[in-house]
This record gives C-alpha cells, sequence and structure tokens, in this order.
C-alpha cells in the first residue's frame, strides 16, 4: 500500500512539474532559470507544511516523498548550472545556486514551523460551511465543521 502512495504521488507531482515549467518558460523568457526555481519553491513550501500539518504516515509518503519527490528536481537545477557555466554566466549560476538555497530552504523551514508549530488550528470558511483543522492533544487530526462531521 505504501508503494502506491508513493507512485501514484510521484506520477502526479512530475505531470504538474511539467506543465508548471513549460508555462513558467513560455510566459517568461529569461537566461535566469525561473521556472525551476518557483517550482522547487513551491515543492518546499509543501513538503514543509506537509510535514508540519500532517502526522500520518500515508500522507507523508503520498506527498512529501512521492509528489514532492516528482515535483521539484534538483537534476535540472544542476543541469540549468552547468548550462549557465558553459555560457560563461557566473553571475546568474551565483544568484540560481544562492536564490535556491536560501528561498527553498526558508520557505520549507517557514511552511513547517508555521504549520507544524506556531499555529495549532487552522479555520478556512467556504460556502458550505466553516472548517477547522487543528491537533488534538494525542496529536492526531480531527476535522469539524458547523454540520457537526468530526473525527
Amino acid at each position: 500500500v505504501e508503494f502506491v502512495f508513493l507512485v501514484t504521488g510521484c506520477s502526479l507531482g512530475g505531470v504538474l512539474r511539467y506543465l508548471m515549467m513549460t508555462w513558467i518558460a513560455e510566459a517568461h523568457s529569461s537566461r535566469f532559470p525561473w521556472e525551476t526555481l518557483i517550482v522547487n519553491m513551491l515543492g518546499s513550501a509543501f513538503l514543509g507544511g506537509i510535514l508540519g500539518f500532517c502526522s500520518l504516515e500515508c500522507l507523508r509518503t503520498f506527498f512529501g516523498i512521492g509528489f514532492c519527490g516528482g515535483f521539484t528536481t534538483f537534476s535540472t537545477f544542476s543541469l540549468q548550472n552547468l548550462s549557465l557555466i558553459s555560457r560563461g554566466s557566473w553571475g546568474l549560476v551565483f544568484l540560481n545556486c544562492f536564490s535556491s538555497l536560501t528561498v527553498c530552504v526558508g520557505v520549507g523551514f517557514g511552511a513547517y514551523y508555521w504549520l507544524g508549530g506556531w499555529v495549532e488550528t487552522i479555520t478556512i470558511g467556504d460556502f458550505f460551511g466553516y472548517w477547522t483543522w487543528g491537533r488534538t492533544s494525542n496529536y492526531f487530526w480531527r476535522v469539524e465543521s458547523w454540520f457537526g462531521f468530526g473525527d
């Protein structure tokens, strides 16, 4: 079962990465690899949020290892840096490495602590009611709403 979660998450993450990187590259023609930085930043934030928010191992496997593993890409980051080096664009290499490290680690760290440590309950209002997600004392998640659904 864990393997199925992993494969499904990785497949969905890879397809979404391809679509987002293609869309960003078409929308912004630049020598700087914005598409990889943005995808890795979003994946880092999502991974940090999942690890901080969710204690269920099957969801951590699906989203954390599978989806984020398929969505983010270190190999493309490395290849794009080699391409920049071959063109002599050392400033862009430094900018790409520095921004990827600081931004991706920063948003991942921030999402982890925001969802896992600083916020005990998240409340979202929508058309159908008022949903609340929060940690219980034994660190399992519960969902409650105006409609009386719970645990």
